[in-house]
């Protein structure tokens, strides 16, 4: 598994980041696109989940346990939602679309409800990091210039 970070993480095996923004290669441009693509459905789904449900817009002051039951129980309810209700629950452009044409993103409408995600502090982090780490990222990397493209990526990234 890997957890997807930005600039505020360190990098580390199991914690990838984009690339630094300067004189960046072709392959790291790719990479650093399809990262960010990446958490930006991760970011939908939380902030989508955080705004139907408003047990997720603050901070849930109870057990472990209790937190994966919650999150369990909402993830199911909002499953049978999306099932049963599909025209009124969840509405066309509720969520972030990428036209993949131009490269354009729309923000969903999920990003208006007043509904912020909590910011996290920034971990101290220092520019040093495992070559297990370094590794790993560079192998995501050829694989999204490589067998694991996507048709639209080089447009997206204005090439």
């Amino acid at each position: 598994y890997l957890i997807l970070g930005d600039d505020a993480f360190p990098l580390s095996p199991n914690l990838m980041k984009p690339f630094s923004k300067r004189n960046l290669t072709l392959m790291e441009r790719i990479y650093n696109y399809r990262l960010s693509r990446a958490r930006r459905v991760v970011e939908n789904a939380f902030g989508i989940m955080a705004a139907r449900f408003r047990i997720f817009g603050k901070d849930i002051e109870v057990d472990v346990e209790t937190v994966d039951l919650i999150v369990q129980c909402t993830c199911t309810i909002h499953n049978w939602l999306r099932t049963t209700s599909p025209g009124t629950y969840f509405e066309r452009g509720w969520i972030d679309h990428e036209d993949t044409d131009t490269g354009v993103l729309h923000p969903g409408q999920w990003r208006s409800t007043g509904t912020e995600l909590p910011s996290l502090r920034r971990a101290r982090s220092t520019n040093t990091y495992s070559k297990k780490a370094s590794g790993t990222r560079t192998k995501l990397a050829e694989h999204f210039s490589g067998a694991g493209q996507v048709s639209w990526q080089m447009k997206a990234i204005g090439m």
